[in-house]
């Protein structure tokens, strides 16, 4: 159960953010599949997800899974999060839609930093 607040916690205060943010930076309707960045961004996030489904059926398997499922995540996070901020600097010039990705990084790198400190409080 509190592993479920946590959660729900974590979405809310993205949500908070992502709002903040917004009025922030200023908000921008651009989005990148309306660019000619838009195939790019697809086979980029598609090949991301392909090779981290791969990945993760072997760190499955690993006899100390948990241990390692824990930088899984890391570097998943840093990756997705770091492709989408990279596209949007360079295909949407003029929007500062990527420091808000950057800043979200940084925010889910600390959840999931708390989620690994805290687990055993968690569960």
């Amino acid at each position: 159960m509190k592993f479920i607040l946590f959660i729900i916690m974590v979405f809310a205060v993205f949500g908070i953010l992502n709002k903040l943010l917004g009025k922030w930076l200023g908000k921008d309707e651009r989005k990148i599949a309306d660019t000619e960045g838009k195939m790019l961004d697809r086979w980029g996030r598609g090949a991301l997800l392909l090779i981290f489904l791969f990945i993760l059926t072997r760190v499955n398997d690993m006899p100390d899974a948990n241990a390692v499922m824990g930088l899984y995540w890391l570097i998943f996070i840093i990756l997705i999060f770091g492709f989408q901020s990279f596209m949007e600097w360079k295909y949407l010039k003029g929007s500062k839609e990527y420091i808000k990705t950057l800043i979200f990084l940084g925010l889910a790198l600390s959840f999931l930093g708390l989620l690994y400190a805290f687990r055993s409080l968690l569960v």
